[in-house]
């Protein structure tokens, strides 16, 4: 591409026009546009594709975090620090919309994950509710004494005493991953309203990667293709991005209807390399039946022209 594309604008003219095609000829992919003119979109699957995969990339660009960790796959952390940029009006009521990394820790997984926990009792604790800043990570405590509920689990905000864990399932699952070496669990502030003093909070639960949990997946090992290329909107060489990465960094991959391969980026989404034609091809049978892709950068290495090769892993769930 020879300009900058609007992610906005982009997902607009999906939105309304991309049965005509519109959006690709934004995108300068003409012949692709063509081809979504005279079939409907791709007989509207196409379509419907491009809206979903335009308003992810669209949520992903406007929740971007600045990772303050020297390893890149440490995506938050007790220092994470989230840009704000809403008015006093929009922070009665924020809400977020991140979403956990799938690989943390470097050999831990993403189990579980609940986005809509409400912290019960916030009403009556004394705390001031617009000091609660979104993505802050959140420490628990448990309460054995506790004379109606001898499973309770404290919610701590900045060692502050802010409210309780649901009384569910959820206070048990907390408990084991705590307890077990092996797991591990995360939770931040999700939503806070300030009008009615409610809180919610996400919570994330990461189990380590064995080779026992491994034989669960379904995956698919490759190794990226066309890295030598230059970054269509950038014109940056893809190598000097490859440079950037570490083992176990999570990378983005959007299908490419135009040459029917997986384009693989990273957080910021500079372009990596793609995924061969016969991987994508299954990769987007998955995808299309619903399953989510997470890719996973697995070894980086040099060849003997002194180019990055760099080898991933991409599981289905």
């Amino acid at each position: 591409m020879s300009k900058k594309i609007d992610n906005r604008v982009d997902f607009i003219l999906c939105l309304f026009f991309g049965y005509l095609g519109i959006h690709k000829f934004y995108e300068e992919k003409k012949s692709l546009g063509i081809l979504y003119l005279f079939t409907g979109g791709i007989f509207a699957i196409g379509w419907i594709i491009d809206c979903i995969q335009l308003g992810a990339k669209l949520l992903h660009t406007t929740d971007t975090v600045n990772k303050e960790s020297t390893n890149n796959n440490q995506i938050y952390n007790d220092n994470t620090n989230i840009k704000d940029n809403t008015t006093a009006e929009q922070k009665k009521i924020r809400t977020s919309s991140f979403k956990f990394p799938f690989i943390k820790n470097d050999n831990m997984y993403l189990k579980y994950s609940y986005y809509d926990v409400e912290v019960k009792g916030t009403q009556y604790r004394n705390f001031d509710i617009t000091k609660i800043d979104l993505h802050q990570i959140l420490k628990f405590e448990f309460e054995s004494t506790n004379e109606y509920d001898n499973n309770a689990i404290r919610v701590l905000y900045d060692d502050t005493f802010i409210g309780y864990v649901p009384k569910n399932n959820i206070q048990s699952m907390i408990k084991d991953y705590i307890e077990d070496d092996e797991k591990y669990v995360l939770a931040m502030v999700y939503g806070v309203n300030e009008e009615t003093k409610n809180i919610q909070i996400a919570i994330a639960f990461y189990q380590e990667l064995t080779d026992e949990e491994l034989d669960k997946f379904t995956y698919i090992d490759t190794k990226l293709i066309k890295t030598n290329k230059k970054d269509e909107s950038t014109d940056s060489p893809r190598q000097d991005q490859l440079d950037s990465l570490s083992e176990n960094d999570e990378l983005n991959i959007d299908y490419q209807y135009d040459t029917e391969t997986y384009l693989v980026c990273d957080d910021y989404g500079n372009e990596l390399g793609e995924i061969n034609a016969s991987n994508s091809a299954k990769l987007q049978e998955y995808e299309l039946d619903g399953n989510e892709l997470h890719c996973i950068v697995q070894e980086l290495d040099y060849n003997n022209s002194g180019n990055i090769v760099c080898k991933v892993r991409i599981f289905i769930k």
